[in-house]
């Protein structure tokens, strides 16, 4: 509602809450793109990305309970970011009619493109 009918700034919590919001989001999503590409059977382009996936299928529902820090996606965003370029990942994407995304998949893509 800020954008909508106010000055369109956001108080310092306010940030520092939709972006942990932000990395929830895009972390989750991720998770479930590397489990539709396993169910779904899509084999990776570049086999060496399997490493990438323990690292991000290691945060648990109560770690983003918990909420993830800066440095903690900063570490992850560049493996996020390099499974996402594998075609793997990208056809399990275009199949995203089969399985449910939970959180929205654009922040995911807005902020690996950027």
């Amino acid at each position: 509602m800020v954008i909508i009918h106010g000055k369109g700034e956001f108080t310092a919590d306010e940030v520092r809450a939709y972006r942990q919001q932000i990395y929830q989001n895009v972390i989750s999503a991720m998770r479930v793109l590397l489990d539709a590409r396993q169910k779904l059977g899509f084999a990776w382009q570049n086999p060496e990305r399997q490493k990438h996936v323990e690292a991000v299928m290691r945060f648990t529902a109560t770690d983003m309970m918990r909420g993830i820090d800066q440095p903690t996606f900063a570490e992850i965003a560049p493996l996020i970011r390099d499974l996402w370029d594998d075609q793997a990942i990208k056809h399990t994407y275009d199949q995203r009619n089969l399985f449910q995304i939970v959180s929205p998949l654009f922040e995911c893509v807005f902020l690996l493109r950027s």
